[in-house]
């Protein structure tokens, strides 16, 4: 059964649109980590491999509960930390883009089905970040652009591989959830896609880097 990722800027409401998915259509949600709990500046080389083996962890549930359940949602990318890293300007950015490279290609990582993009104005992110984004984040114009520039990533996705990304406004969770259903793909997968996911790795560091400079 399908596999499919919930996706959007940091406080747009991918988490409660996740847990409407689950509640109301009994979908399998898997979390995200949670950003609050982590030291991003002072995070080592280890700490990063951690969280690239914490998104294998996410993705073979994924797959495992994909043979019990109608639709399996992952709460945010399992490729998030490529952008994370490139968010922070981390020293270890090719280490981090080996990792992935690595599990990817020992089927380890794999891409969503579909991808559900959640958008909102900025007024209502802005709203929003001041109490959902970690304290290692702070919300800024460079943030602003990074928001931007993120949800531009999944549009450039979307042209090169028609069908991967959906957008949906994130103005309420249940309408969003009905929407998510309504457009949920179907057989055959193509998770092990070589060059969707070169297009991920090449593409996200280096747009943040930009928006940022």
């Amino acid at each position: 059964m399908p596999i499919i990722c919930v996706e959007g800027p940091p406080a747009v409401g991918k988490t409660t649109v996740s847990l409407e998915l689950e509640d109301t259509y009994s979908c399998y949600t898997i979390p995200a980590v949670n950003l609050k709990t982590l030291q991003l500046h002072d995070m080592g080389l280890m700490g990063w491999q951690e969280l690239c083996e914490e998104q294998m962890e996410r993705w073979e549930l994924a797959v495992r509960k994909s043979a019990e359940h109608a639709v399996v949602v992952l709460d945010g990318d399992i490729f998030w930390p490529l952008f994370l890293c490139g968010f922070i300007n981390s020293p270890y950015k090719t280490q981090i883009n080996d990792m992935f490279q690595q599990a990817f290609m020992e089927k380890k990582l794999g891409i969503p089905d579909r991808y559900f993009y959640l958008y909102a104005s900025e007024q209502t992110l802005r709203r929003r970040a001041v109490t959902t984004l970690s304290p290692s984040i702070t919300y800024t114009t460079a943030l602003e652009d990074l928001f931007y520039e993120h949800r531009g990533f999944y549009r450039r996705f979307s042209r090169a591989f028609p069908g991967s990304v959906y957008e949906i406004q994130a103005a309420h969770e249940r309408k969003a959830a009905q929407q998510i259903m309504k457009n949920i793909p179907s057989f055959p997968w193509d998770r092990g896609n070589i060059e969707k996911f070169q297009c991920i790795k090449q593409h996200s560091l280096r747009n943040i880097r930009e928006s940022l400079d």
